[in-house]
């Protein structure tokens, strides 16, 4: 082969590689976050430090070219950042979060579910792979030389250093003492300049859980790295343990006297409905009403009505969402808590009752099987063939049968299905216009076709069952995060849609004998406020578990919590890593 001939070939080759690989980090942060620092007046040392640390990883790896021969190395750091990108961007649709080592290793959860990525995939990911193809033409007739050039060699080094060392200065605050105890400008968590900032981008630590703001501040090539050195750096840690100090915080939430099992004063129903997002309830698409039924029921009397519930759930999604409502506690900030954690014990509401059951139309997703028994329920209740399509009617036709043979107060969980990502399980003929975009489209379908589907469980059920019977409805997470909304939002203005200000909720619908008229709460809630809420409707706020949350019938627990959100997921972090409630039964604490 016949190579073009230049002055110098490798130095050629690694701009190039670099040039390619920043603007991979560009684009990314162009899907994901949309927002770039504006060109104006006093915006310079901001926009430096925006683009710095963004070529810092790409200069980094475009050494692979400084001692490799042969440009098929680069080629395969090209291809794999396109992974890392895709991957990421569509997890971040998904998750409003970026993919950890803990969040790999659960790919097996996704079997049967893999249909779910179609509501995410976009034809802009193929910018990444067309950069890639790009470097491969540009590099094709291009020859490394089998010589290396030590003065290129010596000045790629001091550049990568240079560039490491601004983007420190920009990322930390600290004066000229290096070993000193600083602040980190984001998170105002201390760090020690010494220990942190002496290395290239991998000695950048992730100092918060929000793996999105290390992101925005630094690139999607660099996260990767740092968050492997920040997995194995937990592992060598081992479990944090409980302090004196944590143990105060934790103690108002428990009782003091041995753990007892209270007498519920009623039975209670929970509907988790999949991705179930509060703008749909009392919207009208075209003139027709989203859920006519649940917009009926949130006038009714003796209910309860919170249009802001604040989804907590974080990588395990559906199984976190279950998890907060079961139990009270918050996911853990890193990997999955019923995947992870599933031989602790759990307090929980099932347990109150001799008859109880969870309704899942999904076998083999989430651990079901195993965190069924840990969240008390007596029965597991799913299709006899894997194969079967359940769709929410199927799921609460099988929970009025549960009903039909009880004999005394009882708990049952119907988690719906039919609303799930990429919206394509159900046919239902919503009259929608078609400029509305496709994929709130076949949302909005399946939500009126579970809207259905509830109207006709609530009919089934007689009197005695009404009068006597809490019956929660929630979503089990929001399905639109920031990412996504922002494809939508000029829509949403034009429709008057909620979520045109990017932000989603869950909504609460509660129906009590225990709620006297029907009580709005328009504050911003927490899904674990729903745990404490359920105890108190069913007499049992004497449970030794009290929750994170509080009882949102409470005004003045909603206005002066004991806890801010933050702090409730590590305490709940801590309380599942440890095992808590099982050294607790065990009387070592």
């Amino acid at each position: 082969m016949k190579y073009v001939q230049v002055k110098h070939p490798r130095i050629l080759l690694m701009s190039v590689a670099a040039l390619i690989l920043f603007a991979k980090n560009i684009y990314f942060h162009a899907i994901t976050f949309g927002v770039f620092p504006e060109f104006s007046s006093g915006m310079g040392l901001t926009i430096l430090k925006f683009y710095i640390a963004k070529l810092l990883c790409p200069i980094f790896l475009s050494f692979i070219l400084l001692i490799s021969y042969r440009t098929i190395w680069m080629t395969a750091c090209m291809f794999l950042a396109d992974l890392l990108c895709i991957a990421n961007v569509i997890y971040f649709k998904s998750y409003d979060m970026f993919l950890t080592i803990n969040s790999i290793t659960l790919v097996g959860n996704m079997d049967g579910a893999w249909t779910s990525l179609e509501a995410y995939l976009d034809a802009r990911l193929l910018q990444f792979p067309f950069l890639t193809v790009l470097w491969i033409i540009l590099s094709y007739k291009i020859n490394l030389p089998s010589t290396r050039n030590i003065k290129a060699l010596s000045i790629g080094i001091g550049i990568l250093f240079l560039t490491t060392y601004l983007n420190n200065i920009f990322i930390y605050d600290y004066t000229d003492a290096c070993g000193v105890t600083k602040l980190h400008s984001s998170t105002g968590i201390p760090f020690t300049f010494k220990k942190y900032c002496r290395f290239p981008f991998m000695g950048i630590a992730m100092h918060s859980m929000d793996n999105r703001r290390y992101v925005y501040e630094q690139s999607i090539l660099s996260y990767f790295p740092s968050s492997v050195a920040s997995s194995c750096k937990e592992k060598y840690k081992g479990v944090p343990k409980i302090t004196p100090n944590d143990f105060k915080i934790i103690s108002p939430l428990v009782s003091k006297t041995d753990i007892g099992v209270p007498t519920p004063s009623n039975s209670i129903i929970i509907i988790l409905v999949e991705s179930l997002e509060s703008w749909v309830l009392h919207t009208n698409m075209d003139g027709v009403e989203i859920t006519p039924f649940l917009n009926r029921l949130t006038c009714q009397n003796n209910v309860l009505y919170c249009n802001k519930i604040k989804s907590q759930a974080l990588a395990g999604n559906s199984g976190d969402g279950q998890m907060i409502i079961n139990t009270g506690l918050l996911p853990t900030t890193n990997g999955v808590a019923c995947m992870d954690y599933d031989s602790n014990i759990y307090p929980n509401i099932a347990g109150l009752y001799s008859e109880s059951a969870t309704i899942n139309p999904w076998p083999h997703i989430w651990n079901q099987t195993t965190m069924c028994k840990r969240y008390g329920y007596c029965n597991l209740v799913e299709p006899k063939n894997t194969d079967d399509n359940w769709q929410d009617a199927d799921v609460l036709t099988a929970g009025r049968e549960m009903i039909s043979r009880t004999h005394s107060s009882f708990c049952l969980m119907n988690i719906t299905i039919s609303s799930h990502t990429p919206f394509d399980r159900i046919q239902n003929n919503f009259p929608i216009s078609s400029k509305t975009p496709e994929l709130l489209r076949k949302y909005i379908s399946c939500i009126n076709y579970t809207d259905k589907c509830i109207e006709e469980f609530f009919a089934s059920l007689n009197d005695s069952i009404l009068y006597n019977t809490t019956i929660v409805i929630t979503g089990d997470h929001t399905i639109f995060k920031p990412a996504m909304l922002n494809d939508y939002k000029e829509y949403a203005i034009s429709h008057k849609l909620s979520i045109a200000n990017e932000e989603s909720y869950c909504p609460l619908i509660i129906c009590s004998p225990y709620i006297d008229g029907n009580f709005r709460v328009d504050d911003i809630c927490y899904q674990m406020d729903i745990f404490p809420t359920m105890l108190h409707l069913i007499d049992c706020g004497d449970y030794y578990w009290h929750g994170l949350g509080v009882n949102i019938l409470d005004e003045n627990a909603r206005q002066n919590r004991g806890l801010i959100e933050q702090e409730a997921y590590r305490i709940s972090d801590l309380m599942i890593r440890n095992d808590y409630f099982r050294k607790r039964m065990s009387k070592e604490l």
